[in-house]
């Protein structure tokens, strides 16, 4: 054995580069602890990078394959249903949908400490954060069911979506079944945030997908069994909550059972530190409705709901490119979280300002396009029923650009946890846009409201968050150029 080690060694010998005949050792591999500290900055930023291309290419497909079964569900449930049946069951999945905001911001509160924790290595505190975010939902769920079940014998839920015969006595169990689902996912849907604040957030759009999956392959079998609309509506409310149950076992249980919630794990301060930024963030989600969906109310009010058609269908249209910029541009908010924690606040600075001219750049390119080829696309998508004049098309490619802009500054902030000035910049802009609306509108007619939200958002978003954030991150990275220097 040992002359055949030799052998070896001599082969290797007679080998090597150059005719050397000594033995080249390899170079010795480089552990984390012997990388200096930019190379170990970069390092964190390639795998910062490469979790946010994963996070935004699964969100991504999760959307397509969202779009495709929503699509052919629409065509299934018309044909078997009827138009009667499946508007109920459509008014009864808006009015529910409100209880999105149930958790009042706790869980971006939530994404926040956790990518804190994460970017600390401290899995005590983001077991804390869990834990208590877990208690306080659950206790809010909760509530929300008592305050049901002690509502529903009272409620009349035919009056309320106007229907008669048969659907009277199936509107209730539709509604309390999708309040049901619902008021479950509440809790459920912590684990999301919590993949989402370790950069983890593919697992969310796999599990998203398998969801939607589920829920068509009931539907599919409601159907052929005759089921009635009740068990479609399970079929379709409940998968959901079946798949976000699945991804916290998969979690808990085998990706990170560390992070597993715990009842003395839960803290009253960490709970507080939740509320509080829960507050903020529904505060801003609360803006947010009242400065994009009142100005529609107004439309509809002083023009009519023709005119609502015209301003809604080309704003789809023009709102895509800042709509697929949100696929990438939200996995960064945990990353900027995360990184900060770390002191990569220079890594932090160059990522906003990238993203920022990227999304700007790209989102003037689509509306430009749009401004000139906006009616031959229309023409394509719904024929001649909808007419969009130049001057709304222009107004829509300035508000479509201004979003573009304000998407990698709000992830920023939300990062850099600028809660309270993101909150009173909002609802400045909502008050505002509201009023332009309506002075706008008599005059101009539905061309009104994309300039009126261009002025709103430009002089109370953009303005004062482009004055802010150069000095916020001055401020970040002026610490951490003086330890490189010390």
């Amino acid at each position: 054995m040992r002359s055949e080690a030799l052998r070896v060694t001599s082969r290797r010998q007679e080998l090597s580069p150059l005719g050397a005949t000594h033995q080249q050792s390899p170079p010795p591999e480089r552990t984390p602890a012997s990388l200096t500290p930019a190379q170990r900055a970069a390092k964190r930023a390639c795998h910062r990078l490469r979790r946010v291309a994963a996070t935004a290419v699964a969100s991504a497909l999760a959307a397509v394959v969202q779009t495709i079964v929503a699509l052919v569900t629409v065509r299934v449930c018309l044909a078997y249903l009827g138009t009667e049946e499946y508007g109920l069951w459509m008014a009864i999945a808006s009015t529910t949908a409100m209880l999105a905001f149930a958790d009042f911001g706790m869980g971006n509160g939530l994404l926040n400490a956790i990518a804190a924790a994460d970017g600390r290595n401290d899995v005590a505190a983001a077991t804390a954060a869990t834990s208590s975010a877990v208690l306080l939902l659950t206790g809010i769920g909760t509530i929300l069911a008592i305050l049901l079940a002690v509502s529903y014998p009272f409620m009349r839920w035919d009056v309320m979506f106007r229907v008669s015969g048969p659907l009277s006595g199936m509107a209730p169990r539709v509604m309390a079944i999708t309040l049901g689902c619902a008021v479950l996912a509440l809790p459920l849907g912590i684990v999301q945030r919590l993949q989402l604040g370790q950069q983890r957030g593919y697992l969310n759009g796999i599990w998203s997908g398998v969801g939607s999956l589920l829920g068509f392959a009931g539907l599919l079998v409601a159907i052929r069994a005759r089921a009635t609309l009740p068990w479609l509506a399970l079929s379709v409310a409940g998968a959901p909550v079946v798949a976000l149950l699945l991804n916290a076992v998969a979690l808990f249980g085998v990706g990170r059972p560390g992070l597993r919630p715990r009842i003395r794990a839960a803290s009253v301060e960490q709970m507080r530190s939740l509320l509080g930024a829960g507050f903020l963030f529904f505060a801003i989600q609360l803006a947010g409705i009242t400065g994009y969906q009142l100005p529609t109310l107004v439309v509809a009010h002083l023009l009519g709901p023709s005119a609502v058609t015209t301003l809604m269908v080309p704003f789809r249209l023009f709102m895509l490119m800042p709509g697929f910029a949100g696929f990438f541009l939200t996995p960064l908010w945990p990353a900027y979280r995360e990184a900060l924690e770390r002191g990569d606040a220079s890594w932090v600075s160059r990522t906003v300002r990238r993203s920022a001219i990227i999304c700007l750049a790209g989102t003037a390119a689509w509306s430009v396009i749009l401004v000139f080829l906006g009616p031959l696309v229309l023409r394509w998508w719904v024929g001649s029923a909808v007419v969009a004049p130049m001057a709304l098309r222009v107004g829509l490619a300035a508000w479509a650009t201004l979003t573009g802009l304000g998407g990698p500054i709000a992830m920023f902030l939300n990062g850099a946890g600028a809660l309270r000035f993101q909150a009173l910049c909002a609802w400045l802009m909502a008050v505002a846009s509201v009023a332009l609306c309506l002075v706008l509108i008599p005059r101009f007619g539905v061309a009104g409201v994309p300039f009126a939200m261009v002025a709103a958002q430009a002089v109370f978003i953009i303005v004062p968050s482009l004055l802010f954030v150069p000095r916020l991150l001055s401020r970040l990275t002026t610490p951490m150029i003086a330890a490189t220097a010390d």
